[in-house]
């Protein structure tokens, strides 16, 4: 069994973010109380260091460069790293490169405004100082003066914020490309596992054989995912024909989308299903308009058919796993 030899249809990839995110936890003082009035049953919040919005913008491209490579890929069998088939790599490094760009662009603007933050958020955390002070001397009823406890909050939350030579380091976006490779144990420096060759074979093939397994649900998943959305897509246009609603151009475009990016992202070689599909864009997707459909029953009932076939076909059990099974005969799963 050779499992490294999915890799010569896909690469695995995993987006690392680091950021700053600007947040430390509410403490009671923040507040003006002490821990005895606060209830067990409620949870303070957390305290904005910087303008929340400029932060949402770091948490934003975040979660666009984590969509990015979920768009164009599958989920593997090992930590968070996702397979990107070699078909869609290009594609998504383009756009993926113009997420990390912006990242770093947005990264030195915050390092360049650092200081100017600090004294927005500053003016927000002195006049909650006031308003804490007001409310501790009622609850608590201590000695000390306006000025001492607003200074000792003040520099409480100074200590929070990072030096200015250090903030830009704080921001980072990359994305990693590798495979994963059996380990080769018998190059191990330890003496004792040195000298036993048979504990090393044995350990050996104990990866081997746990990798092949994740592998082998690998290929399992990713035919049946592909064939679930392919089917999702039909279902939708089919229920709208049927019920003689969102038949537009918008409707068909979508069918047309998913049967181009089936293609694309198709590792196991489904070539009969996608020979079905392609025939039915030629022959109907890209012959009849929205106006078509919906003016012509007959042709309505002829789609009708149509995608009743096909939703058969991606529905069908047995010839999705002889699919992935041939697939893991060809990569001598």
């Amino acid at each position: 069994m050779a499992f490294e030899n999915i890799f010569t249809h896909g690469n695995l990839v995993d987006i690392n973010v680091g950021m700053w995110t600007a947040e430390r936890k509410l403490q009671p003082e923040d507040l003006g109380l002490e821990d005895k009035n606060i209830s067990e049953a409620f949870t303070l919040g957390h305290k904005k260091l910087v303008p929340a919005e400029v932060i949402a913008e770091f948490k934003h491209l975040d979660y666009l460069a984590r969509r990015t490579l979920e768009r164009y890929s599958f989920s593997f069998e090992f930590g968070s790293a996702r397979f990107v088939p070699k078909k869609r790599f290009v594609d998504f490094a383009a756009e993926i490169d113009k997420v990390v760009t912006e990242y770093a662009t947005k990264a030195d603007e915050f390092s360049a405004n650092y200081s100017r933050y600090r004294l927005e958020m500053r003016q927000q955390f002195v006049a909650a100082a006031h308003e804490a002070y007001g409310r501790a001397k009622l609850l608590c009823g201590f000695t000390k003066t306006e000025n001492e406890f607003v200074n000792e909050f003040i520099a409480r939350v100074d200590e929070f914020y990072p030096d200015v030579s250090k903030i830009r380091e704080k921001f980072h976006m990359e994305y990693t490309v590798f495979q994963v490779s059996l380990p080769d144990l018998s190059q191990a420096s330890y003496e004792d596992l040195a000298e036993e060759h048979e504990k090393i074979s044995m350990m050996q093939a104990a990866y081997q054989k746990s990798l092949s397994r994740k592998v082998e649900a690998f290929v399992d998943r990713i035919t049946n995912e592909q064939r679930e959305k392919a089917q999702e897509v039909l279902q939708r246009f089919l229920t709208g024909i049927k019920l003689e609603k969102r038949i537009n151009e918008s409707s068909m475009s979508m069918v047309k989308t998913m049967i181009e990016e089936y293609e694309k992202m198709d590792v196991v070689g489904d070539e009969g299903f996608l020979g079905l599909l392609k025939d039915f864009k030629k022959r109907l997707l890209d012959t009849y308009t929205a106006k078509d459909v919906r003016t012509n029953s007959a042709l309505r009932k002829s789609i009708v058919d149509e995608l009743t076939v096909l939703l058969g076909a991606a529905s069908d059990k047995a010839v999705i796993a002889e699919l992935a099974n041939r697939y893991r005969q060809r990569i001598n799963l």
